[in-house]
């Protein structure tokens, strides 16, 4: 055990994990238990249970983080020549979301004090192709949203990359219902992990149709509405050119069950970061 182990004795998480562990071990095996992977039971909680998080209306499990980002930006129809404003600091994959619709990415610099987008940079790069920005929130605390929607015109969507927010507030309000729709990641170094897996949250109906039809290769329905309609054996409609970004249900399932934990991690998290603190203070 390190010294700052021994100064630090809650950052031995064995027993944690190993109670995680039995939990998730259970719920997946309910998964296996009802046999639906895709589109099912427990992908339905999953949602419910995390737009009830952040107080959105809707929310639509995706494979990732990235495809959940891209998902919405195909959604508001963003294509070639037209150009999205993101903060010079983020991880390639907000990057890489908008060049896989052939938009343009417009660098913002950052504020020297919290690393986020900086406002008063926007207002200098918004032009007539701007149609859209991605505040991103990086390490629970969320981008000055307030500042952001008046740096920038009425019709330029905001698009919250929420993918290190889980649980982040910013005036009252979760990450993941302050833009028009957001997108958060579940890879294991997030605060809750599937392994891999994404969720977009949104207010908006049009907005959340079109997801679960975008995710799903476009199809019209569910494979769980289909099954159940009256006549399964009949493909849904594919009127839309979607991709196959659907959420699993074990995936969903492993999310679901640690959920009623995510205070827990992030109160832990929040130990460490003052752990951070006390060790390096007097360094800056």
């Amino acid at each position: 055990m390190s010294e700052v182990e021994i100064r630090y004795p809650f950052l031995n998480l064995k027993k944690l994990h190993s109670r995680i562990s039995k939990e998730i071990g259970a719920a997946l095996t309910r998964v296996f238990d009802h046999g639906q992977y895709i589109n099912g039971p427990e992908l339905r909680t999953f949602e419910y249970k995390w737009g009830e998080f952040c107080n959105t209306d809707f929310a639509i499990g995706a494979s990732n983080g990235t495809t959940s980002l891209h998902a919405i930006l195909e959604r508001l129809d963003i294509i070639a020549g037209d150009e999205v404003i993101l903060p010079s600091h983020t991880f390639f994959a907000t990057v890489e979301a908008v060049r896989l619709t052939g938009a343009t990415p417009i660098f913002a610099d950052i504020h020297e004090d919290t690393m986020l987008i900086d406002p008063d940079s926007v207002k200098n790069l918004v032009r007539s192709r701007t149609k859209a920005i991605i505040p991103v929130h990086l390490f629970g605390l969320c981008a000055d949203m307030e500042a952001i929607r008046q740096a920038i015109p009425d019709h330029v969507k905001v698009i919250e990359d929420a993918a290190c927010a889980a649980g982040a507030v910013y005036q009252g309000v979760p990450a993941g219902g302050l833009g028009d729709a957001a997108s958060f990641s579940f890879h294991p170094r997030k605060s809750i992990t599937t392994g891999e897996g994404g969720m977009v949250t949104t207010n908006d109906p049009a907005y959340a149709d079109t997801m679960n039809m975008l995710r799903n290769h476009g199809a019209s329905i569910s494979e769980e509405q289909r099954h159940k309609g009256p006549r399964p054996y009949i493909l849904p409609d594919f009127n839309l050119l979607g991709f196959n970004y659907r959420m699993t249900d074990l995936h969903a399932r492993l999310g679901r069950s640690q959920m009623d934990r995510l205070d827990e991690f992030v109160s832990e998290r929040q130990k460490r970061v003052a752990i951070y603190d006390n060790e390096l203070k007097g360094l800056a």
